[in-house]
């Protein structure tokens, strides 16, 4: 996979989408000249859109989501190395200083 790509995560229920539908957005966010290739990537609201260079593509990396066909569009950086981790629950006597201590390895 190109280090210079991103992934658009569109709302299946606005399936189905075409290249038209995302070029229209990315057109007002970047000069779709930078733009090497944009084509679905799994099930038709996975895509994949490759730019010309890794600087180009940190224009749409820096947003966490666009709106094609009047959705809501998640931008998804695959050479992203950072994990978020929400824990729901904790059984109610284990101690907060052992979850620290555990998440801590992780920073």
């Amino acid at each position: 996979m190109s280090e210079n790509s991103l992934f658009l995560h569109g709302d299946p229920s606005s399936r189905p989408f075409r290249v038209e539908d995302f070029a229209s957005t990315l057109g007002d966010i970047t000069d779709l000249q930078k733009i090497e290739c944009l084509g679905p990537f799994q099930f038709n609201h996975l895509w994949m859109v490759t730019f010309t260079s890794r600087a180009d593509m940190e224009e749409l990396a820096a947003r966490t989501e666009i709106t094609v066909k009047g959705r809501r569009c998640l931008v998804i950086n695959p050479n992203r190395r950072e994990t978020a981790v929400r824990v729901h629950w904790v059984p109610p006597k284990v101690p907060d200083e052992l979850l620290i201590r555990q998440f801590e390895r992780f920073g």
